[in-house]
């Protein structure tokens, strides 16, 4: 039967003495197991599998096997490089304060834009009920054309949602959002429900 361990290492200089030696008896280049380091990033640094067994094959799935999404690339190592420095980010900002803060510039922009008769918002006020995230419609005027409106003039970057009850933008701020880029972003959308976006 075949077997795989993987472990993982708190550094890179590890990860890379490791990478050219002799592993539980199972060397990278043998054809009788498999050894890789590639993919295998861990929680606390760099990673590798050994795989003890002979000559695997891929197998093939149809398409109502769940398996045929186990395999899906190569994965960019920067999201898990990242991840630790993102939780002590998160952490140092501490939840209650990130949510204040979201909620803040969500209605910042949203109550501004609401005093507006064509304006309409797909996503609650109510605390509790939404935080960064909002969907924003200008009736009349299709979301799409909106949205490419706000990149191709004003360098604003939003989501067009179109769904068959409702279609809107979806605008997301983050904590590192400035109060001026809220306000550029209310005055572009009340030029547009003035001016269009033709």
């Amino acid at each position: 039967k075949s077997k795989t361990l993987i472990i993982t290492f708190a550094s890179r200089r590890a990860y890379e003495a490791i990478r050219s030696m002799t592993v539980f008896g199972y060397h990278r280049q043998t054809g009788g197991g498999g050894f890789s380091c590639h993919g295998q990033p861990g929680i606390d640094g760099q990673g590798f599998s050994c795989d003890q067994g002979g000559n695997r094959q891929p197998q093939e799935c149809s398409q109502d096997d769940i398996r045929k999404f186990e395999e899906i690339g190569t994965h960019p190592a920067a999201n898990y490089l990242a991840i630790g420095d993102a939780l002590t980010f998160h952490q140092g900002i501490g939840s209650k304060n990130k949510e204040e803060r979201l909620n803040y510039l969500r209605d910042r922009w949203a109550k501004r834009l609401l005093r507006i008769d064509r304006v309409k918002l797909h996503t609650s006020l109510k605390p509790g009920k939404g935080c960064a995230i909002a969907t924003v419609q200008i009736e009349g005027i299709d979301s799409t054309d909106v949205a490419k409106h706000l990149w191709d003039k004003y360098r604003i970057f939003v989501v067009a949602i179109k769904h068959p009850e409702f279609e809107g933008c979806r605008i997301t701020p983050h904590v590192y959002t400035t109060i001026e880029e809220i306000d550029r972003f209310s005055d572009a959308m009340q030029a547009i429900v003035k001016n269009g976006v033709g």
